[in-house]
């Protein structure tokens, strides 16, 4: 998988594709937050995710579920894959009631991804976005 702030499709193909993450400020709030991280996954794995995992230990098509549940390290980023906008915003909603502490991000289509806040009853305060690619394209590989 990409980084999925640089994922390149058409915004229909991207409807469907949301990747919820939970990160820590490794300067701020890292220590200690090994359990928060075990809380998140507990809230997105009830939610049946296409996909999940954790940077430090692998997605769970590689390395199973309970790997990852019993791996998590201050440092970790965890994750989950979602294919629609309702399922979000309820993770979001449990996200929110649970305050957990790291940094909750979502990637999607931004008006997307509004809704699913609007509808959990909280608010982005932080939006990236991918200029695309610049520099000696020529030097790239053909796309796939």
């Amino acid at each position: 998988m990409m980084h999925s702030l640089h994922r390149h499709s058409t915004p229909e193909n991207l409807t469907n594709d949301y990747v919820v993450f939970a990160i820590a400020a490794q300067t701020v709030n890292a220590k200690g937050s090994a359990p928060k991280f075990a809380k998140f996954f507990d809230i997105v794995y009830k939610y049946n995710p296409v996909s999940c995992g954790d940077m430090r230990t692998g997605n769970e098509f590689a390395v199973g579920a309970e790997a990852i549940r019993n791996g998590f390290k201050d440092n970790s980023i965890v994750h989950a894959v979602f294919t629609d906008k309702e399922t979000v915003a309820q993770v979001l909603k449990e996200l929110a009631e649970a305050e957990l502490g790291p940094s909750i991000v979502v990637s999607g289509i931004l008006d997307h991804v509004d809704e699913c806040c609007n509808k959990a009853g909280i608010k982005r305060h932080t939006i990236e976005h991918s200029l695309g690619i610049h520099g000696k394209t020529e030097r790239l590989p053909e796309k796939c």
